[in-house]
């Protein structure tokens, strides 16, 4: 699986939160991994702090932002 960067818009879909949830969740996640506010996050290291399998992100519609439902 290629390498997918996880933007703020990214943790809204995973999450159901909002925009500002998501920036804080996203900042936070960036501190407890000794990133700067510059660097990125990458598709793994979200889902193994989130406890998410990375199935999920093939799942995520990046078109129209939302989730596709499998069931």
């Amino acid at each position: 699986m290629p390498t997918r960067l996880i933007y703020a818009k990214d943790v809204e879909v995973l999450l159901s939160v909002t925009k500002r949830t998501a920036y804080r969740k996203l900042n936070r996640l960036k501190r407890d991994l000794n990133k700067s506010k510059q660097q990125y996050v990458t598709g793994k290291e979200f889902c193994d702090y989130y406890g998410l399998p990375l199935e999920i992100l093939k799942q995520l519609d990046f078109k129209n932002n939302q989730v596709k439902n499998t069931i």
